[in-house]
């Protein structure tokens, strides 16, 4: 799958919550006429990633089976979009460790602390 990672940000979902990450991004894969515009929700843990049409949910779509896209189809492009955006921008926050395996399929993806004052596991 073909995407065009457009931001990356971090949240951290109050002082209590699990953080999570936000990538925007265009899926560029020829299925569509021109490229669509996305939205993933990316949690710790394999698997636990949600993907929007940001321009259906601008207008309040976020039905099943309308809105629903496979984020496990999307998963290791988006994590490697954000180990890549934490790398380059030294933003402390929970960073995705990433294992790619031979065909570029996610093996494990596991996030650890990087802050300087906080040096527990971010919490799932």
């Amino acid at each position: 799958m073909m995407i065009n990672v457009k931001e990356v940000a971090y949240h951290r979902n109050g002082i209590s919550g699990v953080p999570f990450y936000v990538v925007a991004f265009e899926d560029l894969s020829d299925k569509f006429p021109e490229p669509r515009q996305m939205i993933g929700v990316v949690f710790d843990g394999l698997g636990c990633v949600a993907v929007f049409d940001s321009d259906l949910l601008g207008v309040g779509v976020i039905a099943f089976g309308t809105n629903s896209w496979r984020g496990d189809r999307y998963e290791p492009q988006l994590r490697t979009a954000i180990a890549e955006h934490e790398k380059e921008s030294g933003k402390l926050g929970c960073q995705p460790r990433i294992k790619l395996g031979a065909s570029g399929n996610q093996s494990g993806a596991f996030f650890h602390a990087a802050r300087s004052r906080r040096t527990e596991p971010c919490r799932t």
